[in-house]
């Protein structure tokens, strides 16, 4: 139990260190959003855009598609948690015990 909570606050200590790491400018933002664009194109992967504009047209997907972003975003690291340590039962005690 103690390796898992040293694992776990280490984990969250590279966090705080890693983003505050950004680059608060404008320019250098732009610059990132390029260079990420850029590799989306080059794998053909850029098809974003296309995708929400095929949702938008059908009145009634928007909705169920912005539930189904909230709930996979909040459950998906549950399902996460749970399948790593059995339950979060057993996450609670590794954090309340020695």
């Amino acid at each position: 139990m103690r390796t898992l909570r040293a694992t776990l606050v280490g984990l969250y200590a590279v966090y705080e260190v890693v983003r505050g790491q950004g680059h608060p400018n404008l320019a250098a933002a732009r610059s990132h959003t390029y260079w990420v664009v850029g590799i989306e194109r080059h794998l053909h992967v850029f098809g974003e855009r296309a995708v929400q504009q095929a949702v938008e047209a059908v009145p009634t997907l928007p909705t169920p598609f912005g539930l189904a972003y909230i709930f996979l975003h909040s459950s998906a690291p549950q399902a996460f948690w749970c399948g790593s340590f059995g339950s979060t039962t057993s996450i609670s005690h590794a954090f309340a015990t020695s």
